[in-house]
């Protein structure tokens, strides 16, 4: 689902945005060749203990290093760059 978000942000007209992806799926070179295909500053942490939405949103956040920070979920779409 995820997929839709990240090329709305590659085609925005923003500059200087880098993405961290907290990925609670499998990590198999297959997903981490799927995310280098995106034209980002992306950073992809493999999310392995038991889901706990907080927590997931807390270690995206403290590896976010810009001055605004933006939690979207991965069903977000940018439909106007």
């Amino acid at each position: 689902m995820i997929g839709p978000c990240l090329s709305g942000i590659a085609k925005s007209d923003v500059s200087g945005v880098d993405v961290v992806v907290v990925d609670n799926g499998d990590r198999t070179p297959d997903n981490d060749a799927w995310y280098r295909e995106f034209d980002l500053d992306l950073s992809v942490v493999w999310w392995t203990e038991p889901f706990n939405y907080s927590a997931v949103n807390n270690r995206g956040a403290a590896l976010a290093g810009g001055d605004v920070l933006v939690f979207l979920n991965d069903d977000t779409e940018i439909l106007d760059p």
